[in-house]
């Protein structure tokens, strides 16, 4: 089997990529989520004791739209 293009693409060192959509990102105006292990939710800040799985980068765009996804995610638990 094939291996998938994602695997092929390979980043320079110094930039970093939105999750989301994997554009590269300015770095002036990357926003740092951090995403809840359990859940699988993003958050820019977890609710107290829940388990973190780290901090990923995000465009601005795309963290608002993680963010009412995460938002509607929760509306519905």
């Amino acid at each position: 089997m094939e291996a998938s293009n994602k695997s092929k693409i390979q980043y320079p060192e110094n930039e970093e990529t939105c999750v989301r959509c994997e554009r590269t990102l300015n770095k002036k105006r990357i926003v740092y989520l951090e995403l809840d292990q359990e859940r699988v939710t993003y958050h820019e800040e977890l609710p107290e004791g829940r388990p973190s799985q780290g901090f990923f980068p995000f465009g601005a765009a795309c963290a608002r739209q993680q963010l009412k996804e995460t938002a509607a995610k929760q509306a519905k638990e």
